[in-house]
């Protein structure tokens, strides 16, 4: 973990480089939100710096529960367990999105780096979403686990 000992220090696109990364698994969302929970908990610690312990608790929970739940559902028992974890897991990116608005506006570190990938995320989010329903109805054979890259 990356520790920031300034506000100057955050604004270093560098700062967040994870030089410890995941090896990509080959799925695309599992992949951002794993490195999207590693960005934010980065982010956090500078955060903790600053003694907002609430925000950076609160950020801190939502954006990895993101990851978390997608995570859980890559062995969903059905299709509706699929997408009942996917749109958890978007309702949590959507909490994210409200707690960067928090940071962005509340004159605290630069975090659009953040927002970015959270706009990233719910965007796969979304398409998978749509995706697996529309397979479902369909009643498609194909594999409604893969989501799209």
């Amino acid at each position: 973990m990356n520790n920031v000992s300034n506000v100057d220090d955050m604004n270093n696109s560098d700062t967040y480089s994870c030089s410890n990364s995941p090896s990509p698994t080959g799925n695309a969302i599992v992949d951002l939100t794993t490195r999207f929970s590693i960005a934010v908990m980065d982010y956090t610690d500078c955060l903790i710096d600053m003694h907002r312990y609430s925000l950076a608790d609160q950020l801190f929970r939502s954006a990895s529960s993101i990851g978390a739940n997608v995570a859980e559902a890559q062995s969903s028992e059905s299709a509706a367990d699929f997408i009942h974890k996917m749109k958890i897991a978007d309702k949590e990116c959507r909490e994210t999105a409200y707690w960067l608005t928090l940071c962005q506006y509340g004159r605290l570190p630069e975090s659009s780096h953040l927002r970015q990938m959270q706009d990233e995320i719910s965007r796969l989010l979304g398409a998978i979403i749509y995706r697996s329903k529309t397979k479902r109805q369909k009643g498609s054979d194909d594999n409604i686990f893969e989501p799209t890259n």
